[in-house]
């Protein structure tokens, strides 16, 4: 498994319980990929660069999650088909190499 970062855009017309509960389903979705989510950062709404289906602004949502690679593929299809999520992105996580420096 693979730890990838996953930035969801969602419609902003959403209130903090419908926002919790697509969360859950996010959960869910993950979880049907047998993939685990580590963390969730909430980076609220923010006005977007050009509209998306008639949106002027979005809510961005960081999950961080492990995951196999071979299961990326359905998942972003299966996110894609939700009605409240405008994009998503999946980035690979580089796993950071502490680089030794010699001891005099």
């Amino acid at each position: 498994m693979k730890t990838y970062e996953l930035l969801a855009l969602i419609k902003p017309g959403l209130d903090q319980e419908s926002l919790n509960s697509l969360y859950k389903v996010i959960e869910e979705i993950v979880a049907k990929y047998k993939g685990e989510i580590e963390n969730r950062e909430e980076w609220g709404k923010k006005p977007l660069a050009y509209n998306i289906q008639k949106n002027r602004e979005g809510v961005y949502s960081l999950f961080h999650i492990k995951l196999d690679p071979a299961a990326v593929k359905g998942l972003d299809k299966d996110l894609k088909l939700n009605e409240h999520i405008l994009r998503v992105s999946f980035t690979q996580k580089k796993e950071k190499k502490h680089s030794q420096v010699p001891k005099e």
